[in-house]
């Protein structure tokens, strides 16, 4: 099976689409409360990219995952603090030069003896840091480490920025090998104990973060030469080009805080993708840009049956100024039924299976200069359900893939589609794509067990917080706005 969807991959390259970036060491600042590196749980915790196992997830000398033949291993006895301790990798090296595996990097692991302690790369002497030495026909390099770290497996927190690697723990431990163009002949790691090593066992592996295909899929969108053109098809009940300010009454207001249809804002840098879009502004200091429903009633023929279905997609640009050093909201799916009894699914109304709920989309803290993906925004869903734990709605990061990961003056697409769950079942169902890539998708909700609840609306909310306010001028804009009972597609496929 596997060697057939390699092939499809291959034919249809063109919409195929495989974008995951390695691990990060990221911001780790227990001051602020930030921590977006890698963890036992985490490979990049800003942008919730996770490990398929806690303490990190790596390939064997047999290209196995999580296999226990390690590429090396080393029994270390007898060293003194400031000793150098060579290891040779030179097979995994090689493999990593010749893109036989990905280089993300060695994992060190433990297998017994003492907690080897060694210096990381943020020591305050250069030449006691981790380095890679090795050995071709014409020299010979002495690599220093760019990123090192340490997987906890007692706390949430990453440890970026430490002076010391605590073998204890798992090891990550990363060098760029775009210098190396010859053949390899040698290759070993070299790293100095920052302690005395009465005897310690260690194994080392490559770090193994798989790389998630996904195929565009065919939408509406396809059938036509733009996007205007969907609001005539069968399936489109709702299109919005915002080239006037006539939409607004289509929609119902909860909250108008700043906004405009525009096609210029030289602040922002701002780039049109047809002829205008709406500009929405959480101003400094606030927590709303804009909250507004459309219906989805109309989706239905029969007005007193529930919309059990649909799909939400929207063009949104985050302007060049765009920095926020918390989460909040964006657009998504609606069924809070404020003027009912059973209202719920929003500012800490919890959920509960008899009455309302919400995925709305969300931004998470955009991240930082130390991050891999530095400078963009990830992006998630913010679900109020049956089985939430908490009073506030929960956060899942659209992770499949970096794409979800946004860059500010960049247009993205992005559709939503909700399915019901079957009354009592935990079989609801929600997806998120952007630019025409799957980047999220769960088959396990349980959105309500009460009859009279359905999709009820399109909820256009831009919002910052939880409690905290804007620290900003906060400015996005939004276009191309298109409701639908079948898969919509995107016309955007940058793939960055």
């Amino acid at each position: 099976m596997k060697y057939v969807l390699f092939i499809l991959l291959t034919l249809f390259s063109n919409d195929s689409f495989s974008q995951t970036s390695t691990w990060s060491e990221g911001k780790c600042d227990d001051i602020k409360n930030i921590h977006e590196g890698a963890t036992r749980d985490f490979y990049n915790r800003g942008a919730g990219k996770t490990w398929k196992n806690k303490q990190g997830d790596w390939l064997d000398a047999q290209l196995i995952p999580q296999g226990n033949k390690p590429f090396t291993s080393i029994n270390i006895k007898n060293k003194k603090k400031n000793d150098v301790i060579s290891i040779n990798v030179t097979i995994l090296v090689k493999y990593w030069q010749k893109n036989v595996i990905v280089n993300h990097g060695f994992l060190v692991k433990r297998l017994k003896g003492d907690n080897a302690t060694f210096f990381s790369k943020d020591n305050s002497s250069a030449p006691l840091s981790p380095s890679l030495k090795i050995k071709t026909k014409l020299k010979t390099y002495h690599l220093t480490a760019v990123a090192d770290t340490e997987l906890d497996v007692s706390t949430y927190r990453c440890l970026n920025n430490e002076p010391l690697l605590n073998a204890y723990h798992n090891l990550l431990i990363r060098f760029d090998l775009g210098k190396v163009k010859e053949d390899i002949i040698e290759a070993n790691l070299q790293l100095t104990s920052a302690k005395d090593i009465r005897t310690s066992s260690l194994n080392l592996y490559s770090v193994n973060i798989e790389p998630n295909f996904y195929i565009r899929e065919f939408g509406l969108v396809d059938n036509y030469e733009n996007d205007e053109a969907l609001k005539h098809d069968k399936h489109v009940l709702y299109y919005e080009s915002f080239d006037d300010e006539q939409w607004r009454e289509k929609w119902g207001v909860s909250f108008w805080e700043s906004y405009r249809t525009t096609d210029n804002n030289e602040y922002e840098s701002f780039i049109p993708l047809n002829k205008s879009a709406l500009e929405i502004t959480i101003k400094k200091g606030k927590h709303s840009g804009i909250s507004a429903h459309y219906p989805l009633t109309t989706l239905s023929l029969d007005t007193n049956k529930k919309v059990k279905s649909a799909y939400f997609r929207y063009n949104l640009q985050l302007g060049s100024n765009w920095s926020s050093s918390t989460g909040g909201k964006l657009p998504g799916f609606s069924g809070i039924y404020g003027n009912e009894s059973y209202r719920a699914g929003w500012g800490g109304r919890r959920s509960d299976g008899t009455n309302g709920w919400s995925t709305r989309g969300s931004f998470s803290s955009t991240l930082s200069n130390e991050n891999i993906l530095a400078s963009k925004t990830p992006t998630g869903s913010y679900i109020y359900h049956a089985d939430m734990k908490y009073s506030y709605g929960d956060e899942d990061i659209w992770n499949l893939n970096d794409l979800s990961v946004l860059k500010n003056n960049t247009w993205y697409s992005i559709e939503q589609y909700v399915h019901m769950n079957t009354l009592g079942q935990n079989d609801g169902v929600l997806k998120a794509w952007v630019n025409g890539i799957l980047v999220y998708s769960r088959d396990n909700i349980r959105f309500t067990d009460n009859l009279l609840i359905g999709i009820e609306s399109v909820w256009l909310n831009i919002y910052h917080g939880g409690s905290a306010t804007a620290p900003k001028d906060l400015t996005l804009f939004i276009d191309d706005l298109v409701i639908a009972s079948k898969y919509i597609g995107s016309r955007i496929h940058n793939k960055k």
